[in-house]
């Protein structure tokens, strides 16, 4: 096994685990530091092995990778499961963690490089080493020239997307509100191990909710039901992962992402096979986001695709004389479907209004898979189309 690489030269983290694992016992995960990037190893371990024994047996170590801007990205992890070696990497890139690479009687790539270079982890099966201030190939003494790094960093996974929480208090003396809601419960779909899949999440919301209308949208399926006069759309299951990952081949979605176009032509892939046609109506106007428009929209019955740099997601508390707002935090690019809207005004005890404008969303993490996205805190709206499906 590894030795432990001093904490001072800050460069790699090395963690030492030995465990049992008992299949059914969901705690195994707490058995380590509680780290969400551990519980992802373990639990992608325990599904390869849980139809063939009844304990698993690892030890392993794992060690800190980065991507090309030098933000910590996630880890690798030599193991050894039941007598079988082998390593995984596991990063997040979106929120959430997720398993790029898992190989059985393969070397950890990274073994050939100095204790003392980061492992650059650029995307799937492409991996650089830095030190002494230049990117390398692994096993290379030459510096990786700056135009092939350019095109690297096309493709390279990035830190940026990460999510965070915050929390925050509004205290009023008055209160209103207007909203309008598309469903009773909308679309909360997300997929947790999806590099960069963001975009193809966002559009399997959008058809799921297309497919109360148009039912052969999901072959063989029922997207909610209804209840009294309100309709409720379902979570996520098999049928609707198995949309997501559709749309993520029919958009091209790359380990960078999905870029607006290949967006709508991907939705239009898809529904033309299923034999219906989408038409995309764009709601900026002069390079902004046009709220009204987009209220108009969702009135007229067409859900929304929102493209952004950073944003909040926000579930809203109302107290007597108070609203408490628990948020969860993007940076970097995301992409979100939206199914309504709403409209608080406050008379604030000091005596000033604030008017907050919201979308009600599907955010596609599990973090708070339904929320309201407020469109003028911590975001830049780069695109937004409004989909129709006939």
């Amino acid at each position: 096994m590894k030795k432990a690489i001093s904490l001072a030269t800050i460069i790699v983290i090395v963690a030492c685990i030995m465990l049992v694992l008992p299949f059914g016992d969901v705690a195994y995960a707490a058995e380590l530091t509680g780290d969400e990037c551990d519980q992802v190893f373990l639990e992608n371990i325990a599904e390869l092995y849980e139809n063939d024994v009844e304990s698993l047996t690892i030890s392993a170590t794992k060690e800190t990778v980065f991507d090309m801007d030098h933000e910590p990205l996630g880890c690798v992890y030599d193991f050894c499961v039941n007598g079988e070696n082998g390593y995984a990497i596991v990063v997040n890139t979106n929120g959430q963690f997720d398993v790029t690479e898992l190989f059985f009687d393969s070397v950890n790539p990274y073994a050939s490089i100095s204790g003392t270079a980061k492992r650059i982890y650029v995307s799937t099966m492409t991996y650089l080493g830095f030190d002494e201030d230049e990117f390398r190939f692994l096993g290379s003494e030459t510096a990786v020239p700056a135009t092939t790094l350019e095109s690297l960093r096309e493709i390279a996974l990035s830190r940026g997307g990460s999510w965070s929480s915050s929390t925050e208090y509004v205290y009023y003396t008055n209160r209103s509100e207007t909203n309008y809601n598309m469903a009773a419960r909308h679309p909360g779909l997300y997929y947790n191990n999806l590099t960069a899949g963001c975009a193809p999440i966002a559009g399997g919301n959008l058809v799921m909710y297309w497919d109360r209308y148009k039912t052969n949208l999901i072959a063989n399926y029922t997207p909610g039901s209804t209840v009294g006069s309100s309709y409720l759309y379902k979570n996520s299951s098999s049928t609707t992962d198995s949309v997501i990952l559709q749309l993520y081949t029919d958009m091209g979605t790359s380990p960078s992402g999905t870029t607006a176009s290949q967006f709508m032509s991907g939705i239009s892939t898809y529904c033309t096979r299923q034999g219906y046609t989408a038409s995309f109506t764009s709601l900026m106007s002069g390079g902004s986001f046009n709220y009204n428009a987009a209220k108009q929209q969702i009135v007229n019955g067409e859900p929304i695709a929102l493209f952004l740099q950073n944003c909040t997601v926000g579930t809203i508390q109302q107290n007597s004389g108070n609203d408490y707002i628990d948020y969860i935090v993007a940076t970097g690019d995301h992409v979100m479907a939206g199914f309504g809207y709403k409209e608080v005004t406050y008379t604030l005890t000091g005596g000033n209004t604030r008017v907050d404008y919201y979308i009600a969303v599907a955010s596609g993490v599990s973090l708070k898979v339904r929320g309201f996205f407020n469109i003028n805190y911590n975001t830049q709206i780069d695109n937004a189309y409004s989909l129709l499906v006939t």
